[in-house]
């Protein structure tokens, strides 16, 4: 079975090369062939070349000046030409395509790295990516798409661990980093403490593009000495009354993503936002980030599957677990259930709890539970009145919400029970 992506290159581009290697080796979703690393001392050049032509699922080829006047290169585009795999092409630099290497490429749409190589190397491996079918759900760090089922769309991926062991081993391109602040850009909370010592950079040495920011937008963080590679974006699930309210979870992924698409990052990991703050639960947190994604993608129709990839981070394996069984549900047509702002809830009223219901983000609770007694208990007279409240139970302390308030005004998620309290 084809299962590689052979790169064809000049060895003038050997660096370019290498980028292009470790981006698809660091994405886990396509395996790289490059003659540096599949040839051994004695082997047959072009024996094997050959065969890693034959056994290629897509050929990578880097378009430069050099590349041009290579005989390797023209020839493994001759080889593979006629076969029905993707062929390509990558730009590096200004170069011509001579007449010859037009015929051999015809009018194959490139990925142009000449004014920024490092982007467009990110884009490479999300080329190869396999899309869930439609009616299955999402493994736990399986990368999936945010339109339904559709290929054409950004992906996301639920990471099991923390930021820093994504940045460490799975990162590809340009990657920008969410650290969680309040809205006076605090930079002195765990998550971010432990990503700046990580990566080795000081708080201290970081500017910030604005003084404050909302739930609604973010900050670019510079760092004078920071990596191209590397963008830091300070984000906030506070709103005006310090309350945790779904809303403001849906409104951060979707400013960090404008973000990061406008700053070209392949990437943008993420923690759990809201659950250190709150003490809102992990589950709530990521499945309320993925919700704003995929109401990210719906509403910009000119984002693809070239677009900037969440990734959002989940280091605790009990949060993990919690979390795969939502996954798991998450199919396609779930996904675009979600693009036209359904969420699919449960409601629990003393010991009896209905079917999931699908119904509006905006929807108030109190005709959520009111339709929800009705369908649990016909006989039950119970009726929103002031002091009776829906709620949810934390470590720490319980939220309560009236009657009044939308489902966004809450910290429930998709796929959550709502409980009803008339004590």
């Amino acid at each position: 079975m084809s299962r590689h992506i052979f790169i064809s290159y000049a060895h003038e581009d050997n660096c370019l090369a290498e980028a292009v290697t470790v981006a698809l080796y660091r994405s886990k979703l396509a395996a790289p062939f490059i003659d540096k690393i599949a040839l051994g001392p004695g082997d047959s050049l072009t024996k094997k070349l050959g065969d890693g032509l034959d056994d290629a699922k897509a050929l990578v080829v880097l378009v430069s000046k050099s590349s041009m006047k290579s005989d390797w290169v023209h020839n493994e585009l001759k080889a593979i030409q006629h076969r029905e795999i993707p062929i390509i092409p990558l730009r590096c630099d200004d170069a011509k395509w001579p007449g010859q290497v037009r015929l051999l490429l015809g009018d194959r749409i490139y990925l142009d790295g000449s004014t920024d190589f490092q982007s467009a190397v990110g884009k490479v491996p999300k080329l190869f990516t396999e899309t869930p079918s439609r009616d299955r759900g999402v493994g736990f760090g399986e990368f999936f798409s945010l339109r339904g089922y559709e290929r054409k769309a950004p992906h996301l991926q639920v990471f099991a661990g923390t930021l820093e062991s994504f940045w460490d081993e799975y990162r590809f391109g340009r990657t920008a980093v969410v650290l969680p602040t309040n809205q006076s850009i605090d930079l002195l909370g765990r998550v971010t403490r432990s990503f700046l010592d990580h990566v080795g950079v000081d708080a201290g040495s970081i500017t910030s593009t604005a003084f404050s920011i909302t739930s609604s937008d973010v900050a670019e963080l510079r760092v004078a000495s920071a990596k191209d590679e590397l963008v830091l974006l300070a984000s906030t699930a506070f709103n005006n009354k310090f309350q945790p309210h779904a809303a403001d979870q849906w409104a951060a992924a979707q400013a960090v993503l404008q973000a990061a698409e406008r700053l070209r990052c392949t990437l943008v990991l993420v923690p759990p936002m809201g659950s250190g703050s709150f003490d809102w639960p992990v589950r709530q947190g990521v499945v309320n980030w993925i919700y704003g994604a995929i109401r990210w993608a719906s509403r910009n129709p000119t984002v693809t599957e070239l677009s900037t990839w969440p990734v959002v981070c989940v280091p605790g394996p009990g949060d993990q677990a919690v979390l795969k069984g939502y996954l798991g549900g998450l199919t396609g047509t779930r996904r675009e259930t979600l693009t036209q702002r359904q969420w699919g809830l449960r409601i629990r009223y003393k010991d009896l709890e209905t079917e999931e219901v699908r119904v509006s983000d905006d929807l108030l609770l109190g005709a959520v539970a009111k339709n929800a007694i009705r369908s649990l208990d016909k006989s039950s007279t119970w009726k929103f009145v002031h002091g009776k409240h829906l709620f949810r139970k934390s470590s720490r302390q319980v939220f309560e919400y009236g009657p009044s308030a939308p489902l966004g005004q809450t910290i429930f998620a998709d796929g959550d029970t709502i409980e009803l309290n008339s004590d």
